[in-house]
């Protein structure tokens, strides 16, 4: 939003909101909504890693099920499947609060931390939601290594969710 000559001239903006399921994930993506215009974009995407996305938040509202992780195909297939019940869920999300601007999508990729920069680079954001902690199991106990490398590398704004 831009200020000229006392008044509020509204230009659009492009939100990304990264979610993995969490309970934290998901107040940053109402956190989102509440904040943007009817005019803006909101992105919401959902990153599945191969093979090591193992969740471990109680709160988990997307179940991961039962794998044997030593069969890393079975693994990558169950990792897919949670990531499309995910977008699922944001979708009907979306539809129900009949925002304007709204898509989803799921990347899949080897080195999310990297990527999702790159994402967002590529589709111009202006800002990005992110939950301070996410899913990880090893990163959780900081303030989230995902969270952490978004905040330092990101060449938009940041918003982190607590």
């Amino acid at each position: 939003r831009r200020v000229h000559g006392g008044f509020c001239e509204h230009s659009t903006m492009k939100v990304l909101v990264f979610v993995d399921g969490s309970a934290l994930a998901h107040k940053a993506f109402e956190s989102a909504v509440q904040r943007v215009s009817i005019e803006d974009h909101i992105i919401v995407c959902h990153v599945c890693q191969y093979p090591d996305t193992i969740p471990s938040d109680p709160d988990d509202e997307v179940p991961m099920g039962y794998v044997n992780l030593d069969d890393e195909a079975a693994l990558c297939k169950l990792v897919q499947a949670r990531g499309n019940a995910i977008m699922k869920r944001y979708e009907a999300i979306g539809k129900e609060l009949k925002l304007r601007h709204f898509e989803v999508t799921l990347l899949s990729t080897n080195e999310a931390k990297k990527d999702c920069v790159k994402l967002a680079d590529r589709l111009g954001i202006d800002v990005i939601y992110v939950g301070r902690r996410g899913m990880g199991a090893f990163s959780s106990f900081l303030m989230g290594s995902f969270a952490n490398y978004i905040v330092q590398h990101a060449h938009c704004s940041v918003m982190l969710i607590k």
